[in-house]
Formats: C-alpha cells, sequence, structure tokens
C-alpha cells in the first residue's frame, strides 16, 4: 500500500502493520519542518514508536535503516494473533507490580508514564482481573482500545525474527543526545527489548530534567505526551506541534510562538519566506502594568443599609418587604467581581450559566422555608457586560395554598432602568427523599469514551469554557432498550473556593456536560448546540461539593433528545442533588436572545449634513506653503507666501497637507515610508501652529487646515494616514483654542474648495466636503458591534483596535504594512 494513502486517506490505521510507519513518517518530516525554522533540540526521545523517529533523527539509525526497522516491527505485530488488553491505571509502578507478581508470564507493565500512571497489558482475563482489584482498592482505571497487547509477554513471538532485522542495520552515535544514553540506543539488544518490555516515559523526562531541559515539544499528531508531561516536570513547559481536531498550520505556528516565548531561539526570518512579511523592532523598555485600585468586594456592608446579608455568592443583601409576604435578594455581578463566569462565554460574551440561577433560586427558598426547586423557566440568558456591572433582583412572592412560592430573577444595567425578567419559577415546599445511590462505579456494562477534545469541539461552536468549567474527566456510556446512561466524574479545579454555594455552578455545569457530549457523539458534524431553559425537580441534599459522580439518563435518540434527567453524588456515591428533567433548545452563537443587552450603547461619530450660506470671500486669505496642488488658486482668491513671517496680517491663513483623493474604497496608495511621512508632516505642522498661535498679528485670524481624505465619511472609505495624524493633532489645538483653528477634508470636486469661506462664516469647526456638500461630525448612539462574528473576522484576519484618534490608526496600520 501506499504509505501517502495511509497517511492522508486514512487507510489502514487501524492496523498496526500500517500505523507504525505512518506514525514514523510524520513525526520524521514534522521534525525536519520545525528544524527547517530553526529550532534544533538539545536532547531527544520518544514514546514506544516515537522513540525510533527519536533514533533515527538524532543520527543514530539512516532512514533506510530505520524504515526497515519500523516496517518490520509493525509487520510482525500484525502477524500476531489478536487479543489481550491494555488498561491505564492510575497507581504507583510498585502498587502494580506487587499484583503481578505470579502471572509475569502473562501480563507485564508496558508503560510507566508517570508516578501515578502506569499501563498494564497482556492476557485479557489476568489484564482486566487486575484492574478490578486495583478499581476496588480506589484507582482509576481505563481500557485503551487496541488490537494486540503490546509491550507484554504476548509480544514474544517475534523477538527473535525481529532481532534478526535489527542485528542487520548499522548503529552510529547519536549527533542529538537521547534520553536513554549512547550505549543503549546503540545497542540492537536495546530495540529487541523495546518491543517487549516498557517503555519507560516518566524515567526519560526525569534525566531531561535532570540534564537542565525546561521546554518540551511534542512532535506527532497529538498532544497526548504533553498532557502527561507537567507530572513528571512541573517547572518546565510543554507543547505539542500537532492537535488532533484542530487546525494544522494554525496550531504548529502556535506552538513555534510558545517556544518562542519561553525562550527558544526561532528562526523567523525562514519561516516568513515568501509572505512579504518583515520582522518590526519592538520598544526596548519593559510595558508597566500597575493597578491603582484595590480589588472589589462582590459584596457590599448590607447591614450598614438596613438590609440583612444574603450570605451567597452571587447576592449581596436580603430585603422581606413590610406588609408583604414577600422578599427581595439583590446583588450584583461583573466580570470583575465574578471572574468565574468570565469563563462560561457564548459567542464571545460572559454567559451566567443556568445553574446559577438554579442556585440562586435554592438560596432563596431556604430563607423562606422551601426545600429545592420545583421548576425554572430560563426566559433571556443573562450575560454580564466587558465592563461595569449589573445589579439583579430575585424576588420571591407571597405562600400559595400549595405551599410553592413563585420566585422571578432579574437583571438591570448599572447606567439603565429597565429590568430584564431572566428566569422565573416555583419554589418547592418540600424535598423528597433520594432514591438513588452511585456506589457501584462505573457500573456494569458501562464503557468507557474519550473525552479528549471535547471543549474544544465546543470551541469550534461559539462555546467556550475556562478552565473553571472545564471539568468533565472521566466519561462512560450505557445504552439500554428505552435510552442511553452516562456515567461521568467531574471537578472543580484544586483549591476552588465553594464557599456559599449549595453547589458551585460551574460543577453543576459539568454534570450536565454528558449530555452535551452525548448529542455532539451522535449527531456528528450535524451537531446543534443546546442551552438549559427548563429545569423540574430540583432537590439539594448535601453542600460543598468540589468533586461529583454524576448519572445523565437521556431517553430515546441521544441525538434528538432535548431532555435528560441528572443525578449528583458524592465521591463515595452518596446523593448530593438531583434533576428530575432538564430539558434544551437549540441555540446560535450569534443569537440576538444571547447579545450583551447590559453593554449599552457607545458613542461613535457621525457625519451629518449641513446647510451653509452662500457668501463672499471676506478679508485677505493667505496660501502657506509650496504644494504642488494648484487648484486651490482656481476656486479662492489667495496669496501664495513661504514663510509665516510673509503671511502677517492675512485674516485667514490656509496650510494645505495633500494627500490621496477621499472615497477610494480600501487600498491606499501611498508611496514611500508612511511612517516616516506621517512624522515629518506631523512635526511641521506642530511647530506652524505653535509659531502662529504666539505671533500676536494672526491674533484675530483663523488657520484653516485643509486635507483630502483624512476622515473616512462614508462606510467604505479608508482614511489618508498623513491627513488623520494632522486632523488628531489640530483636535487637541482646538481644545486649547477655541475659535481660532478650523480642519476642512476636501475631495477633488472644485466645489468642495469653493464653499470653504461659507463654512468659515457659519462657525464650523471641523467639515467634511464632499461634491461641495458640508457634513459636520456629530456624537450619536451607536450599538455595539459584534466583531467576533465570521463575516466580521475570517479565518487569518487581525482585528486591531487603537485609541486616540490617528495614533491608534497609525499604530494599527504600521503593523499591518510591515
Amino acid at each position: 500500500r501506499s504509505l501517502k494513502d495511509v497517511v492522508f486517506g486514512g487507510v489502514g490505521l487501524d492496523e498496526t502493520g500500517f500505523t507504525q510507519p505512518a506514525l514514523f513518517a510524520v513525526e520524521v518530516a514534522l521534525f525536519r519542518l520545525l528544524e527547517s525554522w530553526g529550532v534544533r533540540p538539545d536532547f531527544v526521545t520518544g514514546h514506544s514508536i516515537g522513540e525510533l523517529a527519536a533514533a533515527h533523527v538524532a543520527g543514530v539509525l539512516t532512514l533506510d535503516d530505520a524504515c526497515r526497522v519500523v516496517a518490520a516491527r509493525g509487520r510482525l505485530m500484525q502477524a500476531l494473533p489478536e487479543g489481550g488488553a491494555m488498561v491505564a491505571v492510575q497507581a504507583t509502578e510498585a502498587e502494580v507490580s506487587d499484583l503481578l507478581r505470579g502471572h509475569e508470564a502473562r501480563v507485564g507493565i508496558a508503560a510507566v508514564n508517570g508516578p501515578s500512571a502506569v499501563v498494564i497489558s497482556g492476557v485479557e482475563d489476568v489484564v482486566v482481573a487486575i484492574a478490578e482489584e486495583l478499581r476496588e482498592r480506589g484507582h482509576k482505571t481505563r481500557r485503551l482500545t487496541v488490537s494486540h497487547a503490546f509491550h507484554s509477554p504476548l509480544m514474544d513471538p517475534v523477538l527473535d525474527e525481529f532481532a534478526a532485522v535489527v542485528n542487520d542495520v548499522a548503529f552510529a552515535e547519536p549527533e542529538i543526545p537521547m534520553a536513554a544514553g549512547t550505549e543503549e540506543v546503540c545497542s540492537a539488544r536495546y530495540w529487541v527489548d523495546h518491543v517487549r518490555g516498557a517503555v519507560r516515559f516518566a524515567d526519560h523526562l526525569a534525566r531531561l530534567r535532570a540534564a537542565g531541559v525546561t521546554r518540551f515539544v511534542e512532535i506527532g499528531p497529538d498532544g497526548v505526551l504533553t498532557a502527561m508531561g507537567p507530572e513528571n516536570v512541573a517547572d518546565a513547559s510543554f507543547t505539542a506541534l500537532q492537535r488532533r481536531d484542530r487546525p494544522q498550520v494554525r496550531t504548529a505556528v502556535t506552538a513555534l510562538a510558545h517556544l518562542h516565548t519561553a525562550g527558544h531561539t526561532v528562526d523567523w526570518s525562514h519561516l516568513f519566506t515568501g509572505t512579504a512579511a518583515t520582522l518590526t523592532d519592538l520598544p526596548t523598555y519593559p510595558f508597566r502594568h500597575r493597578n491603582y485600585w484595590l480589588a472589589q468586594s462582590s459584596s457590599g456592608d448590607a447591614v450598614s443599609a438596613g438590609q440583612a446579608a444574603a450570605s451567597h455568592p452571587m447576592l449581596d443583601a436580603v430585603v422581606r418587604i413590610a406588609g408583604a409576604d414577600e422578599v427581595v435578594f439583590t446583588g450584583r455581578l461583573s466580570a470583575r467581581t465574578h471572574a468565574w463566569v468570565a469563563e462560561h462565554e457564548l459567542g464571545g460574551r460572559a454567559l451566567v450559566p443556568g445553574t446559577a440561577l438554579i442556585d440562586m433560586a435554592i438560596r432563596a427558598g431556604d430563607e423562606v422555608g422551601c426545600a429545592g426547586v420545583t421548576e425554572m423557566v430560563v426566559t433571556a440568558p443573562l450575560v454580564l457586560p466587558a465592563t461595569g456591572g449589573v445589579r439583579v433582583q430575585l424576588v420571591v412572592n407571597e405562600l400559595q395554598e400549595t405551599g410553592h412560592r413563585a420566585f422571578a430573577i432579574h437583571s438591570c444595567r448599572e447606567s439603565d432602568q429597565e429590568w430584564i425578567c431572566h428566569a422565573t419559577g416555583l419554589l418547592a415546599p418540600s424535598a423528597p427523599e433520594p432514591r438513588f445511590e452511585l456506589s457501584e462505579w462505573p457500573p456494569a456494562g458501562a464503557v468507557p469514551l474519550a473525552t479528549d477534545g471535547f471543549y474544544e469541539r465546543l470551541a469550534d461552536h461559539g462555546y467556550v469554557y475556562g478552565p473553571m468549567f472545564r471539568g468533565l474527566h472521566t466519561l462512560w456510556r450505557r445504552d439500554g432498550a428505552d435510552g442511553a446512561e452516562f456515567f461521568a466524574e467531574v471537578a472543580l479545579p484544586e483549591h476552588t473556593d465553594t464557599t456559599g454555594f449549595g453547589i458551585h455552578p460551574a460543577l453543576f455545569d459539568a454534570a450536565i456536560h454528558p449530555r452535551v457530549f452525548a448529542a455532539i457523539a451522535d449527531a456528528g458534524d450535524d451537531f446543534t448546540l443546546l442551552l438549559p431553559f427548563v429545569w423540574n425537580g430540583i432537590s439539594l441534599y448535601a453542600t460543598g461539593a468540589t468533586a461529583l459522580r454524576v448519572r445523565v439518563v437521556i431517553d430515546g435518540d441521544a441525538a434528538a433528545a432535548t431532555a435528560c434527567r441528572v443525578q449528583l453524588a458524592d465521591e463515595a456515591g452518596q446523593p448530593v442533588a438531583e434533576v428530575r428533567s432538564v430539558e434544551a433548545r437549540p441555540v446560535s452563537a450569534d443569537a440576538p436572545a444571547v447579545r450583551d443587552e447590559t453593554a449599552g450603547s457607545l458613542f461613535a461619530v457621525d457625519w451629518v449634513g449641513v446647510e451653509v450660506s452662500p457668501t463672499g470671500q471676506a478679508g485677505q486669505w493667505a496660501l502657506l506653503g509650496t504644494t504642488p496642488d494648484r487648484s486651490i488658486d482656481e476656486v479662492l482668491t489667495v496669496d501664495r507666501r513661504e514663510t509665516l513671517a510673509e503671511a502677517a496680517g492675512a485674516d485667514v491663513l490656509v496650510t494645505v497637507h495633500a494627500g490621496r483623493p477621499a472615497g477610494v474604497d480600501g487600498e491606499v496608495a501611498e508611496t514611500g515610508d508612511v511612517v516616516a511621512a506621517v512624522h515629518d508632516t506631523v512635526v511641521a505642522a506642530a511647530e506652524l501652529v505653535r509659531e502662529w498661535l504666539v505671533d500676536e498679528r494672526f491674533t484675530a485670524g483663523r488657520l484653516v487646515a485643509v486635507t483630502r481624505g483624512a476622515v473616512s465619511v462614508g462606510p467604505d472609505a479608508a482614511p489618508d494616514l498623513v491627513g488623520a495624524a494632522v486632523w488628531g493633532l489640530l483636535r487637541s489645538a482646538q481644545s486649547e483654542h477655541p475659535d481660532r483653528i478650523v480642519l476642512a477634508d476636501v475631495d477633488d470636486d472644485p466645489a468642495s474648495l469653493a464653499v470653504l469661506p461659507a463654512v468659515l462664516a457659519a462657525g464650523h469647526d471641523q467639515v467634511a466636503i464632499r461634491a461641495g456638500a458640508v457634513t459636520v461630525p456629530r456624537l450619536a448612539p451607536q450599538s455595539v458591534v459584534d466583531t467576533a462574528g465570521p463575516e466580521l473576522a475570517p479565518e487569518g484576519t487581525v482585528l486591531i483596535t487603537g485609541g486616540t484618534g490617528a495614533l491608534g490608526a497609525l499604530f494599527a496600520r504600521h503593523l499591518i504594512t510591515e
């Protein structure tokens, strides 16, 4: 078969006889690519077949010999009878070795990947029995999907034939040191034992760290070793050149950037060859970031305000309404005071999870003697603004005859008085006794599922989880006649403070993730993002959990079903909470329902048309400079003057900063160095204005700066940087010297220059004139523009935002040009 078909078409990748040569080819090719970018390692090592790739690039084996060894290794292993098993266990090598005694001829340790990460391999019934014993002792286990029991006694039948191949190749001392050592890797015996013995990945990392290695790059099709690395070496950086289900080019360049920022030299010029990109020097001084504000607490002093403290991280105060059987909880939420909410994003916006609203409702129920939530309907997502915060109210109504109480949760942005309802529901008078427990773990018949890449796939659909919400660690599935069951282990990051929460919303949210996982797994590319919006029968039995066992039951087709029920237990299997039913509905990442309604409006500049009355040209006009543009002479009666002194006594001094014609779409036709042109022009304009302002002969006069295309009046016009910089400078001067300076931006139409006297007579200080029509800038409220949409930021687009008018535009333009 063609190796190219295997690598790029996936033909035969389920057979180790093809997988091993494919891995070797990909890893060597990626190594050569990285090498071409100026990245040459100090040491190399590998995991299983990866160590043969490392031996070749280190110079131990020629390419021909390495290919012979790899091909023979895969072919001989493929020829063995299928069967056996491999199980990854969370236990030490010593603990596993104790259980292997007496079974050495049937099972062995296949890999030691970390202090408590071991893989056992061999005859299936023995491997399964040992794994079960470890599970009963409290160790986590995970069966690997393999065709053969690699690195085990079941490899013995091929060792002699493989030794004949290895003994026939030549070994050379490595040009790049290897973790295993020169004597070992230059021995045929080492590579024969390599097939049968354990992969000592943890030992290799320890040796490399002892040798001073602090940066590790994984070269292969995924980041499996990168994930295991920090457990072995805590004070080093790990990065993978490729990641499964991620864009290859972007992932490789990102890894290169990671290396660069970690202090490794990268030959960027080689990477940029043929792209027209060049290197630009950055400032030599460090950026100083100082915070002059004290950290704001999420709760204020409710007692001094005549209220009672709510004792909940998202609710600050509680008030019982006088003369009514109602209770109001109040709070303030922001991305600053509740940073963990900012890790829960949909379409680039921080979305308060429904589980947080549930926890707030449960706290309100405690206040009024209710136990749990009978029902809650999310009517509109609660979005936190990027800056500022929102006021929150949770209102509990009077007691009903059934013992229930209705409640509603509203929010209002701080600069507004309009309240938005986000959820309504009923508090339950009592909670049912729990009728479940999850002590058998995982339950019989449950099949383990790989969760690698789950959160990355969610991010591809616009649903981005930060570390706090990435709580789904282990997952099993069990299918039945009526539907599917998912069993999961979820946990909060270490040291997360859960004080005041019934269940921390991030942990509660992770308990729903198996439902999302099922939708992705069963729907594939047709996956539609679902958000929970109807919750029924929520009961809380215990508080303070930081890790949970979860059972999610989906009736019917997991891909088509929108509802599920959820049971939560502690790590011993005892009930913590349950949700009788949670129903979800499809949502788009750019749906209006989840837009940031609390962000309010921003003020932007609109160019508004104004009428000016025709008027004669009064007083003496002087044109300063020798601009080659003679059109101004044809329209205005002006005297040309070389110097400011020659223009003394003029009522109106005109200075022209010519640029490209306004209204040209997109491209800016500049010549020469745009940065130098802007610098020189702004310096000259600053000197002119300074001299003119202090010269008493011009006290009663006005300075008119005429530019072309310096401002964008229409949506398709790109401003001329030179003129825009002049505008930025002179706007500042206008604020200090009112009624002395006029900014006029014109096009090539002679009528635009002809209207200048009327503009001065009308008293306008900033105008843009197009075809004789006068417009002036006015502040107008504008809705926030969503720059995250694919139509505005396609693949490869860099969005640069800058402030301070022309300065920001100049910096952005410089970056894009260079």
